[in-house]
């Protein structure tokens, strides 16, 4: 269907970016993706339903409390809130059940 798919144990998982399904511009200097054949994916899912998002890396693993974006800016589809890192840099949460629904039409569901 014209997406990046990625044979995993068996199984092919779609791969996806994170700036397609955002649909956010790419900043000058970054990498092209197209043509590489490597890359690492984290594969989630709901329902049934899997994608393998692709990442520059894995940072590690961190307990943290999320707090609403909706309540201090907006609802954002496929954001589920935010968290302060213990070094006061924000990370957003992704919500992987609206992300794997955005991913299966990102230009149409918009």
């Amino acid at each position: 269907h014209g997406m990046q798919a990625a044979l995993v144990r068996g199984r092919v998982v779609s791969g996806v970016e994170l700036h397609d399904v955002f649909q956010w511009e790419r900043v000058s200097g970054n990498r092209p993706t197209t043509g590489s054949r490597e890359c690492m994916l984290v594969v989630v899912g709901h329902e049934g339903q899997e994608i393998g998002l692709r990442v520059d890396a894995l940072l590690g693993e961190e307990d943290v409390v999320i707090k609403s974006i909706a309540e201090n800016y907006r609802n954002v589809q496929g954001i589920a809130g935010a968290s302060i890192l213990g070094d006061g840099r924000v990370s957003l949460i992704l919500d992987l059940t609206a992300l794997i629904e955005m991913s299966a039409c990102p230009a149409a569901c918009a």
